[in-house]
């Protein structure tokens, strides 16, 4: 059976990456903390090491290489995290990563009355400044941040919060945008349905878990088939 996006009940966003273009920034941030301590890191393998894994994760794995005991682990990840956040809410307050077309779905999506959430390994210090930048931050009934979850994805812990809050019926259909492997198994292990938003996604991985590919956030998307 299949259904229109525009008839699902909610949707579920991912941030990095799916709601805001900003891989690219994260890309540079990370290797530039990773270079401070001494640890290696390309793009290519930020991106297959890390991609779709909270930022608490990848700050606690980039000390780990750096050679951090696991007693300072704690502090100095907070250390790191802040850094962060200062680094990349600068990078976008010049260049906003939370283009005008993804902008436009989610505004459409409210219009329609559709429940609306983002769920994400980001922290609430990048995430809520950059929805509010661009107005969309009173659009979603949930904001499910790397604070939120005692483990990040691909458990679908975050996921199943955002419905909780979002108040919605058991069965309800809620179909998640994500850009990462572990966020599409996250949507599946919920039991909701999947978009995979191109990026660092393959084909072949779409294929391979039976959802739809799609380029980029657009409202062209509410007529996009699922089943």
């Amino acid at each position: 059976m299949t259904i229109r996006l525009a008839d699902m009940d909610a949707a579920i966003f991912d941030f990095n990456g799916t709601l805001s273009d900003d891989e690219g920034v994260l890309t540079t941030v990370f290797t530039a903390m990773a270079a401070e301590l001494g640890v290696p890191l390309t793009g290519a393998e930020y991106a297959a090491s890390f991609l779709g894994r909270s930022d608490k994760e990848i700050c606690a794995e980039l000390l780990r290489r750096a050679g951090v005991v696991s007693d300072q682990l704690p502090s100095r990840v907070s250390q790191l995290l802040a850094r962060l956040a200062d680094s990349y809410n600068a990078a976008v307050a010049v260049e906003p990563t939370i283009g005008p077309a993804a902008c436009a779905l989610v505004r459409e999506l409210h219009r329609r009355g559709r429940p609306l959430a983002v769920v994400t390994g980001a922290s609430r210090t990048t995430v809520l400044p950059a929805l509010t930048s661009v107005g969309l931050l009173e659009l979603f009934g949930a904001v499910v941040t790397e604070e939120d979850v005692t483990v990040g994805k691909p458990d679908p812990e975050g996921l199943l919060l955002a419905v909780r809050m979002l108040g919605l019926p058991e069965g309800a259909r809620v179909v998640v945008f994500e850009d990462s492997v572990p966020g599409l198994d996250a949507a599946q292990a919920a039991g909701m349905t999947p978009v995979g938003v191109r990026g660092s996604l393959s084909e072949a991985v779409a294929a391979k878990r039976g959802i739809r590919l799609v380029d980029a956030l657009d409202p062209r998307l509410l007529d996009l088939l699922l089943g």
